[in-house]
């Protein structure tokens, strides 16, 4: 983390560093606020911070996503294709998870955010619209990248990853009472995962989905990336107004795959990097097949038939 002091004021540099050691409290628990069931490590404070006092800027991007649904790889493409100079690379590249994600406190962030020598802003987010003032982010020309995987991946990869959380009794209960409890406890909407208690995965699309038609608004599909990442990124690039040569798509496919990635992360000797290395775990289409009943799968046909109804996605369950 050296190198922020040579990109940064002495407060700001002080204060990231600072953020980089408390990534997640130990026994993590999930916080409530306007309803709605926080992911663990997540903060109504921040976020009523940010719905109520943060002035968004026309050149921001949100990436926005449910849990594991290929976020922190859609993420590092995205920040690859925006941050072409060395020196941006470099500084956006040290960021803390706390900075990066909207809903993470502290709410001092807000500031540093404020004062980075950044044109273009990269923040993730996992809230629902209900909990982000989306019409502020349309006054101020902001886009929106929403991405989507394919649900019944989601499931499977969403308890691997609280499984290597330290969260709190109540929380782990859920997650480590076995493949068919957990399973209950997600479509039912027990699993604190940022939306209101009784609602999942369908719900958080749909919430979106109403704003599929603002012109700053890109849906993103994990899927599509697997099966032609070179494609995927030409299109996410020419949304986000940036010009790409084919060697320097070529350089981003390659430091983006799968196994690049982990590499970096698992490598990197501070505690938002294991909190990303959790986060990577097969990156794989399919996996759902080695964990669910044939009944489970055709439960999730039908409750995606039903909170879907209308919606014009099409979920891509094995390549």
């Amino acid at each position: 983390m050296e190198d922020l002091e040579e990109l940064l004021t002495p407060d700001a540099s002080a204060f990231i560093k600072k953020l980089n050691t408390a990534v997640f409290p130990p026994k993590s628990k999930s916080h409530h606020w306007k309803g709605y069931d926080f992911i663990p490590g997540c903060s109504p404070k921040a976020t009523e911070y940010a719905y109520k006092n943060w002035t968004f800027r026309e050149g921001d991007v949100f990436l926005v996503s449910y849990p594991k649904t290929g976020t922190n790889w859609a993420k590092e493409i995205m920040r690859q294709i925006l941050y072409r100079s060395e020196t941006l690379d470099k500084l956006t590249n040290l960021l803390p998870i706390n900075l990066r994600v909207l809903e993470i406190d502290p709410c001092e962030k807000f500031k540093v955010w404020d004062e980075l020598p950044l044109k273009r802003r990269l923040i993730g987010t996992h809230l629902p619209p209900e909990l982000i003032d989306v019409e502020r982010i349309k006054q101020a020309n902001a886009k929106v990248v929403y991405m989507l995987r394919n649900p019944k991946d989601q499931i499977v990869s969403w308890q691997k990853f609280l499984q290597n959380l330290d969260l709190s009794d109540e929380i782990m209960e859920m997650v480590d009472s076995g493949w068919e409890k957990y399973f209950e406890h997600v479509v039912t909407g027990e699993c604190p995962d940022g939306t209101k208690r009784g609602e999942w995965y369908p719900d958080h699309i749909r919430a979106w989905y109403k704003y599929k038609d603002y012109k700053n608004f890109y849906f993103l599909q994990y899927e599509e990336m697997k099966k032609d990442i070179i494609g995927e990124i030409k299109k996410l690039a020419q949304f986000l107004e940036v010009s790409l040569c084919e060697e320097d798509i070529l350089k981003i496919a390659n430091a983006t795959s799968f196994s690049n990635m982990k590499a970096s992360k698992t490598s990197d000797d501070n505690n938002h990097s294991h909190v990303l290395a959790v986060n990577m775990r097969k990156g794989e289409v399919g996996g759902w097949k080695n964990h669910f009943t044939v009944a489970q799968s055709e439960q999730i046909d039908a409750i995606l038939e039903e909170k879907l109804n209308g919606v014009d996605i099409q979920f891509t369950y094995e390549l």
